[in-house]
């Protein structure tokens, strides 16, 4: 896959695109917001990993395969088990590159925030 730049075309309209950077950085909120933007299915990469308990579900490695089979999507690029089968199928990466001050500061925040929800 050739790296772009942000002020670069596109060589074709991207209908399989993963959203990357560090935990906190944002990649869930982008991938919502380039899903909403292009019409794409958005799929949370957590929900399809996680279930009961935040336990790994025994599926995850097929769902995964299931949705990069699919001729459209937006997902984050995580879990280590599974990032060569969305990378083979992927037209797009975005890699969002926060200054560390940001990606703490919002880290901070959710974790305040899911402890006042879970209180």
């Amino acid at each position: 896959m050739p790296t772009l730049r942000s002020t670069g075309p596109l060589p074709q309209r991207p209908r399989r695109i993963l959203s990357e950077g560090s935990p906190g950085g944002s990649k869930s909120t982008l991938a919502q917001a380039i899903a909403s933007a292009l019409q794409i299915r958005y799929v949370e990469m957590d929900a399809l990993a996680h279930g009961h308990n935040w336990t790994m579900r025994p599926s995850f490695h097929a769902d995964v395969g299931e949705l990069a089979s699919q001729p459209s999507w937006v997902t984050e690029w995580q879990f280590d088990q599974v990032r060569d089968i969305l990378t083979a199928r992927d037209d797009l990466m975005v890699w969002l590159d926060l200054p560390r001050s940001t990606v703490l500061r919002q880290l901070d925040a959710r974790t305040l925030s899911l402890q006042t929800h879970h209180t």
